[in-house]
Formats: structure tokens, C-alpha cells, sequence
């Protein structure tokens, strides 16, 4: 449990954890690495109601997965990170799977996906939960929206071998959806 107040990261997460915030609970990256890192396999990390800021990486400034892991992200707030030279500047993923319960992503920013970034072979379910900015799927990515909103655009992308699933129920994508690439992504609407 972390009390009110900023909590000084970042954080590299090696074994399973929950960590969870009272209201006004900040972990700040300092702009030192990704404010969350998590790249061990076979753990289960859950983030409840705190604010991630303050992180900046080269993919990933607040969360970044990229081992065969499950980390969940409930009632949290990402913002003000960065990902200026590649991409996912709130949340990036390459393997393993992300589930996001009613968060909200704002001011983060990236070359590519100011908010979330998956590619590889990560899934990813994101319910109930607000994104600013742009969501970029790559490669073979399952991803469900689920009651989300996203103001700017989900921008699919295959290669020649794989190709993103995506499941839209009750989403909004107020910047539209771009689906380009060799192979272009399924696109599953159930609401």
C-alpha cells in the first residue's frame, strides 16, 4: 500500500507484486526510465489507483512489458511520460498481456503512439478506460476494447506473416481507425 504523495521510481519490477495506491499516491519517474519496467517472465503485477508520471524511455516511459508476464493496471492515471524516439510514451508491450480497468492515459507523448504501443506477440484488454492519444497495434497483437474511449487514432499495422486482432465493443475511436501494412488486422465490432 502507498500512502498519499509522490513515491520516487523508477521502478524495475523482478517478482510478482501488487502495488496499490491511497488517493493522491504518485510513483515518478524522475525522466530516469520507464516508471513501471517489467521484462522477467511468469509474473502477475497489478498497479491500483495511482498515478504513473514522470517516466521517459526510449519505448515505454510509463509501463513498460516486454516479458512473458501479466500486469493489470486498475483505477490508475498515466500521464506526462515520454517515448520520444520510438513509441508507447504511457504504455508499451511487446510480449505477455495487459489488462487496463478504468484508467485514464493523458499528456503522454511518443514518436509513435503517444499512448500505448503493443507489437509482437503481447494481448492486451482494455475496459472502461479513456486514452488521449493515439493506440498503434503491430504484428500479431490480440486486442480487445471493451466501453473505451479513445480520442485520437487506433492505427492497426500487419507484416507479412502476422497481423493484429482487434475486438471493438462499445469503443469510440474519435480519430478514426487506420489499418494499413502487408497484412491488414481483423476488426471484430460487437458494439
Amino acid at each position: 500500500m502507498l500512502a498519499p504523495g509522490v513515491h520516487l521510481g523508477p521502478l524495475w519490477i523482478e517478482q510478482s507484486v501488487t502495488l496499490r495506491g491511497e488517493p493522491g499516491a504518485v510513483l515518478d519517474g524522475q525522466f530516469r526510465g520507464s516508471v513501471i519496467r517489467v521484462e522477467a517472465d511468469d509474473l502477475e503485477v497489478r498497479l491500483e489507483g495511482l498515478t504513473l508520471k514522470g517516466g521517459v524511455a526510449e519505448v515505454g516511459g510509463g509501463v513498460l512489458l516486454n516479458g512473458y508476464s501479466s500486469v493489470i493496471l486498475s483505477e490508475c492515471t498515466v500521464e506526462g511520460n515520454a517515448a520520444p524516439r520510438n513509441g508507447g510514451g504511457g504504455l508499451y508491450a511487446a510480449r505477455g498481456n495487459v489488462r487496463v480497468l478504468g484508467c485514464r492515459f493523458q499528456r503522454n507523448v511518443a514518436r509513435v503512439g503517444n499512448d500505448v504501443l503493443l507489437s509482437g506477440v503481447a494481448e492486451a484488454v482494455f475496459e472502461g478506460s479513456q486514452l488521449d492519444g493515439d493506440v498503434v497495434v503491430r504484428e500479431g497483437v490480440r486486442l480487445v476494447l471493451r466501453d473505451c474511449d479513445i480520442s485520437g487514432v487506433l492505427d492497426l499495422r500487419g507484416t507479412t506473416t502476422r497481423a493484429p486482432a482487434i475486438e471493438l465493443d462499445g469503443a469510440q475511436v474519435l480519430g478514426g481507425v487506420r489499418n494499413e501494412g502487408p497484412r491488414h488486422a481483423t476488426v471484430t465490432l460487437l458494439g
